[in-house]
């Protein structure tokens, strides 16, 4: 990613991106996402850090198991 930036076309090319995502700032690409699942004695467990979100299948309905987060949000500052 790092090597992309500093070329002007493809910088244009990810600020386009990030556009697109209400997200107008330029000041960085960088960032992580993970997801964790545990289960123990008969309970799931999830977390997250980063802007990624886990989900699950319940007899067909759509379970949200998380949030993601921005360092953005009013919650991370």
């Amino acid at each position: 990613m790092d090597i992309l930036l500093q070329d002007e076309k493809y910088r244009k090319e990810l600020l386009s991106y990030k556009e697109k995502e209400g997200q107008m700032s330029d000041e960085s690409f960088a960032g992580c996402t993970a997801n964790v699942i545990i289960i123990k004695d008969d309970i799931l467990y999830c977390a997250n850090a980063g802007d990624t979100r886990c989900c699950i299948s319940s007899n067909g309905k759509l379970i949200k198991m998380s949030k993601d987060h921005k360092p953005d949000d009013d919650l991370e500052r």
